[in-house]
């Protein structure tokens, strides 16, 4: 195939949410296919991740040379999931990690040791990232000039401040704004580790002497990465049901543990992507209106296409969750019923079962616009 690219830079854009990343994955393969059919091999100058995009933003950045080839990489590796390629699944270790918990909450301050800070142990996915994803590769294709450049971001734990490692070769200046900084760096392992390290759930992640977390936690500007990265049109692919009609409705009821963790991490993970997007879509629609550019805002219209689920895909997950290990579902059903559990298990659930499902429903809603895409695409 031909090494080509749309005439305008283009990013792809991709939130966190867990196993929901697999739904993205099912998107980049439905956007490769139709970059393919138009002759495009290498779509995409610039990639942005955080969470579990940071996996899929620097997998599809190792293969953006091939971003077919890489995006049914992708498809395959989600496919395959299975929770112990995650996190440890045994008895052993969750009780482990428990009696650290007690420790920690009872007598820690007297016998002293190391404080618990996370409730599984993600060595598993470690492996998994150091023999699947080919940063040699993403370094490559940076250093040629087929990516402008590839960034992944997470939170320091210690400033509050949200960190974007990011790799260009040295032709993206760093870039520093309220509580959100940059570093240029040579992306690894660690920087995945750190972005998708999901608070509470993952432990937290040493990256050059200071911890990390998700980076979802205080990134109130998911779109920026990209756009430094020379982007001037994005594709973003949310984990995020559009709201209906009827979504607002609601009655009272007793909120268990795992609705009132659920709705905490849909406030992480996808509160702020959907704020980002109304804001560049106001300052978008306020230069083609005035010509005027706020102060702060990009000094360039940024168009954008955002491809969001068009089911639920915490509901799916309540489906699946009997697939889980029996520990990790014995641990959930204390936090409330499979119902309410449905948002923290759409997160956990790195089971094939649910993976694939979420696989087809991004490959279908990313083909069910196809016209935007090409429209998009081949400006």
């Amino acid at each position: 195939m031909v090494l080509s690219r749309s005439v305008v830079p283009m990013g792809l854009v991709l939130s966190g949410g867990g196993a929901r990343g697999a739904y993205q994955a099912g998107v980049a393969r439905a956007l490769a296919e139709i970059a393919a059919d138009l002759g495009i091999a290498a779509p995409f100058r610039a990639i942005a991740g955080v969470s579990a995009g940071a996996i899929n933003a620097a997998f599809l950045g190792a293969f953006g040379h091939d971003f077919l080839g890489g995006a049914r990489r992708l498809c395959e590796l989600w496919g395959r999931l299975r929770p112990e390629m995650v996190y440890d699944t045994s008895p052993l270790a969750l009780g482990r990690i428990g009696a650290r918990w007690m420790r920690t909450l009872t007598v820690s301050p007297v016998v002293g040791g190391a404080p618990a800070t996370a409730l599984l142990d993600t060595r598993p996915l470690r492996r998994l990232l150091a023999e699947t994803v080919p940063f040699t590769s993403l370094r490559r294709n940076v250093e040629q000039g087929v990516l402008s450049g590839v960034a992944l971001t997470a939170t320091d734990y210690a400033s509050a401040h949200t960190t974007t490692f990011y790799e260009s070769a040295g032709r993206v200046r760093p870039w520093r704004r309220r509580r959100r900084l940059s570093r240029e760096v040579t992306l690894g392992v660690e920087h995945v580790m750190a972005s998708s390290a999901i608070p509470i759930f993952f432990e937290p992640v040493e990256v050059d002497g200071a911890f990390y977390g998700d980076g979802c936690l205080r990134n109130t500007a998911p779109l920026s990465p990209a756009i430094h990265l020379g982007a001037d049109r994005l594709i973003v692919v949310g984990v995020r049901r559009r709201p209906g009609p009827h979504d607002d409705a609601a009655w009272p009821v007793q909120p268990t543990i795992a609705r009132i963790l659920g709705v905490l991490l849909n406030a992480v993970f996808f509160d702020a992507v959907d704020y980002d997007v109304e804001r560049l879509n106001g300052v978008n629609r306020m230069l083609e209106v005035t010509g005027m550019v706020p102060a702060g805002a990009p000094a360039r219209p940024i168009e954008l296409l955002s491809i969001q689920p068009s089911e639920d895909l915490g509901h799916i997950a309540s489906d699946e969750a009997w697939h889980l290990p029996r520990v990790l579902r014995y641990l959930l059903r204390g936090m409330g019923s499979p119902e309410e559990a449905s948002e923290v298990l759409s997160y956990l659930s790195f089971e094939e079962t649910y993976t694939t499902r979420l696989l087809e429903l991004g490959y279908k809603d990313g083909m069910d616009v196809r016209g935007q895409v090409e429209a998009f695409l081949g400006r």
